[in-house]
């Protein structure tokens, strides 16, 4: 196991208004999020320990060899959303029937992004499942390969790489609850291993992902949305569609074209923040909520916001 040494810590000022606890503990687990720190991986072997301090927040790199400054600096800010304006799209949402909660209760909140392979084990496991499906698996995958290194004696994960995944084979996938997704997440892998997937532009990387067999529109634009912020694609799938066509009096085949027409840029975005202030509850029980007017993050049970709390894993 890798052990890595401080080279040195950066402060930022976000971009107001910015939430950090937000921001951390969306889709999150709690080896890298406990409420107070968040662990940012930077790659194999350098991870950035974060948090909060009057309005700044103070990121100490550890790694086990020197790393370029200005490149880390420009990752954090970049994972983070420091500096995100969302002015417009706040404006855009105010008097919106499904986020207009989202400048008052979760202001200042960004989407965390993270690199380009997570972001498609993320999305390939959300493929046909529910929240806490999705999730579980991706837990099942992390426990079993993500890598460690060790930070002032205590232990820290990174995320498996394309390599990683290859090595431990097909089989080993299929032991880990994933089903299907399971050739899909391998044959990924095969292929992606060994590119600088951060280095692909946003059409050469898209044009990759959509070539592997298992991987369609919706799970490359999800991984796009995690990985490069990209909100001018949204990714829709059929809770999606149903919540909107329902709300907004559209045809489910219109649900995109309504979207980027209504939200513009930031199409992606407001689905991302869909998920959040339902909860990403079932399909019934978030039209259900629609419907009464329970459109914020009620944090009952297992929810985007509340996974990070989990201490004994995701209940079957």
């Amino acid at each position: 196991m890798v052990k890595l040494g401080k080279i040195y810590t950066l402060v930022f000022k976000p971009l107001k208004p910015y939430s950090f606890k937000l921001t951390a503990s969306a889709y999150n687990f709690n080896w890298w999020f406990n409420g107070s720190y968040l662990i940012l991986p930077l790659g194999s072997s350098t991870i950035s320990i974060l948090r909060e301090l009057n309005g700044e927040v103070k990121c100490t790199v550890y790694s086990s060899s020197s790393i370029n400054r200005g490149v880390v600096e420009d990752s954090i800010a970049f994972h983070m959303g420091f500096y995100e304006d969302l002015s417009d799209f706040y404006t855009k949402i105010c008097s919106d029937s499904l986020l207009r909660g989202v400048p008052l209760r979760l202001a200042g909140m960004r989407l965390r992004s993270t690199d380009p392979f997570n972001a498609l084990l993320v999305a390939i496991c959300q493929q046909n499942a529910s929240f806490k499906q999705g999730w579980r698996m991706l837990m099942n995958i992390y426990d079993k390969y993500c890598g460690r290194v060790f930070v002032n004696g205590l232990e820290a994960r990174i995320p498996p790489s394309p390599l990683d995944i290859v090595n431990a084979g097909v089989e080993g996938l299929r032991g880990l609850g994933v089903g299907y997704r399971a050739e899909t997440i391998f044959e990924a892998s095969r292929l992606l291993s060994g590119l600088n997937l951060g280095e692909l532009s946003i059409n050469d990387f898209e044009e990759r992902l959509l070539k592997i067999k298992g991987i369609g529109q919706y799970t490359s634009r999800l991984t796009l949305l995690f990985s490069r912020r990209l909100y001018t694609k949204p990714p829709i799938d059929r809770w999606v569609s149903r919540i909107a066509s329902e709300t907004y009096r559209v045809p489910v085949s219109g649900v995109e074209k309504f979207y980027t027409n209504y939200l513009g840029s930031w199409a992606g975005l407001g689905i991302y923040f869909l998920t959040i202030v339902l909860d990403a509850v079932p399909l019934r029980k978030a039209i259900e909520r629609v419907k009464t007017g329970r459109i914020y993050p009620e944090m009952k049970g297992l929810t985007p916001l509340t996974l990070w709390m989990l201490g004994g894993g995701i209940d079957t």
